[in-house]
């Protein structure tokens, strides 16, 4: 929550913690996370909004997603 408020993630609904994410002023992203249980282990998903595929290209919106979790993870951002 602390990782995700430095970065300007509000909080949002889905999974046992969500933050959306204002990368660019017309480009939101959300990560969802889902906490470990006796079945599976602790997951997160990144949802992408439709408009970010015109904007930025494949390679762009991987490099985006890795610097995010990268952040969260108190890394800072690679050169």
């Amino acid at each position: 929550t602390t990782a995700a408020a430095s970065l300007d993630g509000r909080e949002s609904d889905g999974g046992d913690k969500a933050f959306g994410f204002r990368i660019f002023p017309q480009i939101h992203l959300k990560l969802i996370w889902y906490t470990a249980d006796d079945e599976f282990p602790p997951s997160a998903t990144i949802l992408l909004p439709e408009n970010i595929f015109p904007a930025l290209s494949i390679e762009d919106i991987v490099v985006l997603s890795e610097q995010l979790v990268a952040r969260l993870g108190g890394k800072g951002f690679c050169p």
